[in-house]
């Protein structure tokens, strides 16, 4: 015959149990707030990034704007045509870039914003599955 268990008090049992159940919702709500402000800290930091490189990246292209319609404005004669014909080829670019927006903006933007958001749990877990087997090797 098995050995009768030393059960204690079923109220204290179920009181036990509850006050897991809340430190374990508690544990859990914490850890997704955490991964909440990784995320959110994560994609202000990208767009710090992006903005920084966006403005340096305008600034060089308005200064060599600028040069181009000086040289192509003395080249012609007069530097206001310089500044219409880059005026111009600027235009014909927006135009472009509007009539495929979607193929070369949006879809691409899109894309990889998902990415971000997919792969890098995929990579903290990939992470997480190589440091395992690693100490297991060991």
């Amino acid at each position: 015959m098995e050995p009768a268990k030393n059960i204690e008090d079923p109220q204290t049992e179920i009181e036990q149990l509850s006050d897991h159940l809340r430190e374990y919702v508690g544990i859990r709500r914490e850890l997704f707030e955490l991964k909440l402000w990784d995320k959110l800290f994560g994609a202000a930091a990208v767009s710090i990034t992006w903005g920084l490189i966006g403005f340096l990246g305008i600034l060089t292209v308005f200064m060599l704007s600028v040069g181009a319609a000086l040289w192509i404005g003395q080249a012609m004669g007069n530097n206001y045509i310089g500044f219409f014909v880059v005026a111009g080829t600027y235009a014909v670019i927006a135009l472009v870039l509007f009539a495929f927006r979607d193929r070369f903006l949006l879809k691409p933007l899109t894309n990889k914003f998902i990415d971000n958001l997919v792969n890098d749990d995929e990579e903290k877990e990939n992470d997480s599955n190589r440091e395992n087997q690693q100490q297991r090797a060991a």
